[in-house]
């Protein structure tokens, strides 16, 4: 397989797609994400390939090698926003397990406050993994 650079998220998640919304809008011109609904062939192959069950609660980032999750990967995925987004990294300066105890909370809710889904444009079709 490829090695590509794969934003893995829940297909199903209003709130997921709008990040995944976010990303395409503000990602470095250089950048070149991949993006992958967990409920794809494309991650149970992949999941399945890693030995790694896959939580449709969980962010996941594939940056070519390693895969990371929740908080981890959320900030990993800052390098490859524009620079006016860097400041965001000020969270990292939290502890890990505190940056995820936010992320599950918020995972948890996230289908309470967003439940529409968002649409992805003719140009943007090549860049999902189905």
């Amino acid at each position: 397989m490829e090695q590509r650079q794969v934003v893995f998220y829940d297909g199903d998640c209003g709130l997921c797609n709008r990040v995944v919304q976010f990303i395409l809008k503000n990602e470095k011109t250089d950048s070149v994400l991949f993006f992958s609904a967990l409920q794809s062939s494309f991650a149970t192959r992949f999941f399945a390939d890693k030995k790694n069950p896959i939580q449709l609660n969980t962010f996941y980032f594939f940056d070519g090698n390693e895969l990371s999750t929740k908080s981890k990967a959320c900030f990993q995925l800052l390098n490859h926003l524009s620079w006016y987004w860097k400041f965001l990294y000020f969270g990292k300066i939290m502890p890990r397990f505190f940056a995820d105890k936010v992320y599950d909370f918020v995972a948890k809710h996230r289908n309470k406050f967003f439940t529409e889904s968002c649409m992805i444009t003719q140009e943007q079709q090549d860049r999902f993994l189905a």
